[in-house]
């Protein structure tokens, strides 16, 4: 877990975009948030809508602003969360039975799992969906833990699980989707 809020602290850095990001926000007068651009194109949040769009044009006094997509922000739960709610859930379960919680930082870590998967689905495409599947099969591995522990068998029954849930887990492209990198 250390690894994780290692990555957490400093994975994917957040970076300005030649004036763009500041024209795009011009256009939006209640205010945009996680901006995420690749190139001229733009994706953020307005609100309660995702938007997409380019900025065309050679230069800041002629740049032009063409919103293409605006879609309702993505509410439904990918793998990786139901992993994760699985092992918070199978953690809280055991606990409540008299097992000992064997993470080091105890039930504490259940905030920085939430976190985590919240922290995933502000990155770009391709770091999302490492930091999802990563998610999910912890989260999967350490659900089947707490059951196997809790019927008498050993932690290491869930090692079948994490193979499992390393194979068989989705890349969940609609938890994943931002196309370009966090930026100002």
């Amino acid at each position: 877990m250390l690894l994780t809020l290692l990555l957490l602290t400093g994975c994917t850095a957040t970076v300005e975009r030649d004036g763009y990001t500041r024209f795009v926000k011009e256009q939006y007068t209640g205010g945009l948030a996680q901006i995420h651009a690749s190139g001229n194109f733009i994706q953020a949040y307005d609100g309660d809508e995702k938007i997409s769009g380019v900025i065309e044009g050679k230069g800041y006094g002629q740049w032009k602003w063409k919103e293409i997509n605006r879609t309702p922000r993505r509410d439904a739960v990918d793998a990786s969360e139901v992993g994760t709610g699985l092992d918070i859930v199978t953690s809280l379960i055991g606990v409540s039975q008299g097992y000992v919680e064997t993470n080091p930082l105890g039930l504490a870590i259940i905030p920085l799992k939430l976190y985590a998967n919240e922290y995933a689905e502000t990155l770009s495409q391709p770091d999302c969906l490492v930091w999802k599947k990563g998610l999910g099969v912890v989260g999967y591995a350490g659900a089947a833990a707490n059951i196997c522990v809790m019927s008498g068998v050993s932690a290491g029954c869930a090692v079948p699980a994490m193979v499992a849930a390393i194979v068989l887990l989705p890349d969940d492209r609609k938890a994943c989707h931002w196309l370009g990198v966090p930026v100002k």
